[in-house]
């Protein structure tokens, strides 16, 4: 398999992972194993290439193309609360906002709200 820099560089040799999956008699799934020196960067695009070989020569296939995406998730928790000044008419709640420079609290992605829920005692119902 052949592959770019991501920059529309030329196209070089990369390693294959040795877990080959079978999709079908005719189609195969790898996955491309970087080298240590190179990071696929987020929002360029990539071009693959499949060489065929034969006893005749070789040839390469049409390319295929991906883009780098850096999908945002879930945050990973809820923020942690504290309650405070509880009394039959009121209960004081208080918590810390996520850092936003946290991705692995806001999940790579922009906290754009907070909600505060209550439900009846015990939280069953």
């Amino acid at each position: 398999m052949l592959a770019d820099d991501g920059e529309l560089g030329s196209l070089a040799e990369v390693t294959l992972s040795d877990s080959a999956n079978s999709l079908s008699p005719t189609q195969f799934e790898f996955e491309v194993e970087s080298p240590a020196s190179t990071t696929l960067v987020v929002g360029r695009m990539y071009r693959f290439a499949i060489v065929a070989l034969n006893a005749v020569g070789e040839t390469t296939s049409n390319f295929a193309t991906a883009t780098i995406s850096d999908l945002p998730a879930a945050p990973s928790a809820g923020p942690v609360m504290v309650l405070s000044d509880t009394s039959v008419d009121q209960i004081r709640v208080s918590f810390a906002a996520f850092d936003e420079a946290d991705d692995a609290a806001t999940g790579g992605s922009p906290i754009v709200s907070y909600h505060l829920q209550r439900t009846p005692s015990l939280g069953l119902g």
